[in-house]
Formats: structure tokens, sequence, C-alpha cells
């Protein structure tokens, strides 16, 4: 999954950065059907394999396809030595993978009985911090630079040869920065959703939002039509919900005895803190990244939420 595919967007569903915002004029990336201006020109533009692929799951065909690549490693850098994650958890680059690793011992460290709940605490969060930098941050790091007039940079991209250009406020890469492989990365999430909004729209469902990596399915403890704003829609049982994230126990690539569950976790806060039952969990989304999830206590005209 490790290539680049460049093709003739014809209506294909695929990664976009544009100015959706009006009022902001922020560059946001959404994904989104795409069309060539010119496709008798061959405007061809390049995305990452798996974006490819996703776009595949969601119209059903292949896109017109004019070139590709593959990045592939080669050898191993000079100089790698072992460390320790915080001064306890000891990764040996040359044989072990950081992230595998760094994933693992955070899944562990509940089992941890010699650490007090502080210690946890802070070592969950210097392991989580340390996940997200690695897994992408670093790979992605570009470092703008203030100037008052446009000065002369190269840019290096998927041509051979870089090119010249004048820009105000030019971005510098950081030390690790490597565009193909932050490209890769979330890529690779886009397709992780992709998989999941085909389970759910396969067995008849739908979702109230998603987000970078995760998702709320619409469901209840039966299944059902149940009423959204004057409208009706499909909630999947619990049980449903449940056989989607068994489907994703064989993606799991850690080790089995840290993280034995699926990747694709149901979180805690579907259960009763008390009795740890499964519990009714209702969403309010007006648009990406403005929803928040809420529970009804008796107060509440429960009709107005009621399956019909």
């Amino acid at each position: 999954m490790t290539g680049f595919v460049r093709i003739i967007p014809a209506g294909d569903i695929l990664p976009s950065r544009v100015q959706y915002n009006i009022e902001t004029n922020d560059w946001q990336v959404a994904v989104n059907h795409i069309y060539a201006k010119n496709p008798d020109r061959q405007d061809a533009l390049w995305f990452s394999l798996p974006d490819v692929v996703a776009s595949v799951i969601y119209t059903g065909r292949v896109p017109i396809i004019v070139d590709a690549f593959r990045v592939e490693a080669s050898g191993t850098l000079p100089g790698l030595n072992a460390t320790k994650l915080r001064g306890m958890v000891e990764v040996k680059p040359v044989t072990e993978d950081l992230f595998k690793v760094t994933i693992e011992e955070r899944k562990r460290l509940s089992r941890n009985a010699i650490l007090s709940k502080l210690e946890k605490d802070r070592f969950d969060k210097a392991l989580k911090v340390l996940a997200s930098a690695t897994s992408y941050g670093i790979y992605g790091e570009m470092n703008r630079h203030e100037s008052d007039d446009p000065v002369n940079v190269s840019c290096y991209g998927i041509d051979p040869e870089p090119f010249k250009c004048r820009v105000v406020h030019p971005d510098v890469p950081g030390e690790y920065c490597f565009p193909p492989l932050a490209s890769l990365i979330t890529g690779g999430a886009r397709l992780m959703l992709a998989l999941l909004e085909y389970c759910v729209r396969e067995k008849g469902g739908t979702y109230a939002m998603e987000d970078t990596d995760s998702m709320a399915i619409v469901s209840t403890e039966d299944g059902g039509a149940v009423a959204c704003n004057g409208m009706k829609v499909t909630a999947l049982s619990w049980e449903q919900v449940r056989e989607i994230s068994g489907r994703f126990l064989a993606l799991n690539p850690y080790d089995p005895e840290a993280v034995p569950e699926s990747i694709l976790k149901i979180e805690g806060d579907n259960r009763d803190p008390k009795t740890g039952n499964q519990r009714q969990i209702y969403c309010l989304a007006i648009s990406a990244k403005r929803y928040t999830l809420f529970l009804l206590d008796e107060k509440v005209n429960r009709s107005y939420f009621a399956k019909e």
C-alpha cells in the first residue's frame, strides 16, 4: 500500500485541500467528488494508493490511472541506538517498531502494579503524545518563516528536478519531514474510515458523525427505525455494531497480549460506569467538529427521541 497513483479524476471520491469557509478562507481537507478541469488534456492528479482504494470502495469503479510509483525502504540508518521511553521502556529501533512498542506499552499500563496512579497518568500522556508525534507529526512538519517581501525558494515535488518560485512566508521542512510518508499515514486512516462506512451501510445503517479515527454509529439495543430531526433513519443494533468491530480484529498489528481487542474499539462511554451495562447515548451534530454526545435523564421528554 506504500504507493502513489496519478489519475484523471472523473467523479472519483478523493481528498482535496480547498478554502471551504467563505468567511475565513481557511484551507481545509475534505473528501469529495473530484473532476478534472480538462480531461481531454489529461489533467491528472497524484493521490496516495490508500485514498484511491477508498474511492473504489465508495464508487465501485477504478479511476483512470496514468502513472504510479511505490516507496520502498532501503538499508538501515547508521548510528541507531537503543533508547528508553521516559527512562522505563527500552526500544531497539534496529529490530523493533517504535510506534508499535509505544502503543503496546500504553495499553499495558493499566496492568502495571508497580507504578502509582499519578505515575500511570503521566506515563500514559507521555506515550500518547509520543505516538502522535512519531506516527505523523514529524513527517509532516513544516515551519513557517515570516518575511515582509517575497523570497526565492527551491520547491521539491514529484518531478525529478526542483523548480524555483517566489513566495511570502516560505515553509521550511523539519529535520525528519518526509511528506510521502505523512500522506500515506493520513491516506491509510481515510481508508479505514471508508471500510467502516462500507460495513455500516452494508447492514443498512448510518452514522451521526465521524472524525479522523472514529465514528458515532446510529444504534439502539434492538435496532430499527428511529426519529432524527423529523425524519426516520435506520439504527443498527448493538450486536450488529459489535459484529462490525469484530471484523477489524484481523487488522490488529499489535501484540495480542498487549492489545487483544479490535483496533475499532467501542468506547467505554457506551457503558454505565457503575454497572458496566451498555446504555443508550444520544448525539447532537451540527457540522464537522461541532457535535456532542449526551445522556437523557428523567426530566427529558423521551417521546421526542423514541423509536418509531
